[in-house]
């Protein structure tokens, strides 16, 4: 039969290896769960292999959302776990979102903190110096005098050393030495 219509037979043959090459090209331009889901299944037809990709996609988009909310419900109510801010148990103080104000241990801590850091720092904008007449600080605390009489200490030890004069200077009467 097949030598009665050769042309045929060959139309035949080319169509076979045409669908075969169409069903290849569709499988290896799958992504990966997707073809070798569709491989295992060994469809033959173009037709078959893109119904079975559908179905597979569908059925792990659908695990994956399943696994989604599984993992997002597990973020809520955690038996074990206090607040540091509201003390209530089942969050974290990271995750509180309480407007209450000082029944924590961490918020209350850092209330105070915070509130003596800044009277801090608005005393000592109110202080001067009463040598400088400069805000920020008071007169004992003042590092121009700590570093004036750091300064007359180092020269005055200097001059104990050497009361010599030294070569190419001009003689000093004692009353200009004093000042």
């Amino acid at each position: 039969m097949v030598l009665e219509n050769p042309k045929k037979a060959e139309e035949t043959v080319i169509n076979k290896i045409v669908k075969r090459q169409a069903l290849n090209v569709f499988v290896a331009g799958l992504r990966e769960p997707y073809n070798i889901l569709v491989k295992a299944q060994s469809r033959d037809t173009l037709r078959e292999a893109y119904q079975v990709a559908l179905e597979e996609e569908k059925a792990l988009l659908a695990q994956e959302h399943n696994r989604k909310l599984f993992v997002n419900s597990d973020k809520g109510v955690k038996p074990g776990v206090k607040c540091f801010k509201c003390n209530k148990i089942g969050h974290k103080s990271f995750q509180c979102y309480s407007k209450s104000t000082g029944q924590g241990k961490n918020q209350s801590y850092e209330k105070t903190n915070r509130e003596s850091d800044r009277k801090k720092w608005e005393d000592q904008a109110k202080q001067t110096c009463n040598y400088f007449k400069k805000p920020g600080h008071v007169m004992a605390n003042c590092y121009k005098i700590k570093n004036r009489t750091s300064t007359k200490v180092k020269n005055s030890n200097n001059s104990n050393v050497s009361n010599a004069p030294v070569a190419n200077s001009l003689p000093v009467s004692e009353s200009q030495r004093e000042c």
